[in-house]
């Protein structure tokens, strides 16, 4: 399970047309063994996304998320990437929300979350005006330690 705090900013255009969402932050990776009392391969990580989307809308806003996602193995240490399919969506005036989940994956196409896919979503409170809804490509690039690092 991987479990990290950013900081990012969306701007969504008029109806039928494109926006874009990029974050920044760190996150620390945690195995599931770690339900046991056994943390080795723990790892941490920063990470950086940008999502191009399209949908209904017009929105701004910035502030804070906290994101949530699994793996079917340990992060791969130094530097990795990944695209995947997402839904989003935030409302407000002055102060508002946002979300963003995976919903499959570029290789199984929407709705996939076979074993090995993986799953991710997060959302927190933005400084935001105005509501939209989109679907669009999440582009993720990942630093993380190598998983032996800890060696509890």
């Amino acid at each position: 399970m991987n479990v990290d705090l950013s900081f990012g900013e969306t701007l969504f255009g008029l109806f039928f047309v494109a926006g874009e969402s990029t974050s920044a932050g760190v996150g620390v990776s945690i195995p599931t063994s770690a339900f046991s009392g056994d943390f080795r391969g723990t790892q941490v990580y920063l990470t950086g996304s940008a999502t191009g989307m399209g949908g209904l809308g017009l929105f701004a806003g910035a502030g804070p998320s906290l994101g949530y996602s699994t793996s079917p193995s340990a992060l791969h240490g130094g530097f990795s990437g990944s695209a995947v399919p997402v839904l989003a969506g935030g409302a407000g005036y002055g102060a508002g929300g946002e979300f963003q989940g995976q919903i499959g994956t570029l290789k199984g196409g929407l709705g996939d979350m076979s074993e090995g896919a993986g799953f991710g979503g997060g959302g927190g409170p933005r400084g935001a005006v105005g509501g939209y809804v989109g679907v669009g490509v999440k582009g993720t690039v990942t630093i993380a330690t190598p998983s032996s690092w800890t060696g509890c």
